[in-house]
């Protein structure tokens, strides 16, 4: 088991998979869980006209996928993982990512 964090977060939604029919639909019903970075996506260009573009060059969206909900995540930091089986154990994230 992991504890995934980051340092700061500019925006962020869980919706339940079930309702993510269009995306279901894309990955033919076989949503991995897993910590994805998305590039160009539709939240993060959302986010930028909302934000009027102040923080084109520093951010990212990660999408962490579980069994039941999604999670997008919008945010300049990179994501830390902790095992919790192996206490003060920080893993690299890129090694994790897809």
């Amino acid at each position: 088991m992991f504890k995934l964090t980051f340092e700061w977060v500019y925006s962020f939604r869980v919706t339940d998979e079930g309702n993510l029919l269009k995306m279901l639909d894309y990955f033919d019903g076989q949503m991995t869980t897993g910590l994805y970075k998305v590039a160009n996506s539709s939240y993060l260009q959302w986010f930028h006209e909302q934000s009027a573009n102040i923080h084109d060059a520093c951010v990212e969206h990660y999408l962490v996928v579980t069994n039941d909900d999604v999670i997008d995540i919008i945010t300049s930091a990179k994501p830390l993982f902790e095992s919790l089986s192996e206490p003060k154990k920080t893993l690299d994230c890129d090694t994790l990512l897809r």
